[in-house]
């Protein structure tokens, strides 16, 4: 007995992108649903989302016995922020299905749904800037008089230097 697979197809499961950059994927169904199916996506990381769904992209896709077997694209942007988090972060969207068909809305139940790993490549580095005490930069007194400067950090860092 030959059984066939309800399953979200993904077209790529691993994506790569830099801050304030977009990347797409594609997502259709294995079945025939019987009954309308929506898909959603959902980022997986719990403090500050580095991606979200760009306005190209409907917040939910629909999937019915027309084209269940035509790819539909996902847009996603990596926000551009200030923060040096390292070279490369990492997020995932993890596809979170509901219908009235009860194999499509299973798989959402028992976590079966495909997640998009996507890798963020860091625009952001950490740095210092050397300041006079009263914020004027450079040397003030060419006379071998001494100066007094403050290291200030830069960036904001939300990861160990």
């Amino acid at each position: 007995v030959l059984v066939q697979a309800y399953m979200v197809l993904v077209s790529n499961k691993t994506l790569s992108v830099g801050e304030a950059g977009t990347v797409s994927f594609d997502v259709k169904l294995s079945q025939q649903p019987t009954d309308m199916v929506n898909m959603s996506f959902v980022c997986k990381r719990d403090t500050h989302t580095l991606l979200t769904l760009l306005a190209t992209t409907e917040a939910y896709l629909f999937f019915d016995s027309s084209n269940w077997d035509v790819y539909q694209t996902v847009t996603v942007y990596a926000t551009d922020d200030d923060y040096y988090r390292g070279p490369l972060l990492a997020d995932q969207l993890k596809v979170q299905l509901r219908s009235f068909d009860s194999l499509y809305d299973l798989m959402d139940m028992y976590e079966e749904t495909p997640t998009i790993d996507v890798d963020i490549t860091d625009n952001d580095e950490p740095g210092y800037t050397l300041r006079t005490l009263d914020g004027i930069a450079g040397f003030r007194d060419q006379a071998g008089d001494s100066a007094y400067y403050n290291l200030y950090n830069s960036r904001e860092t939300r990861m160990p230097l």
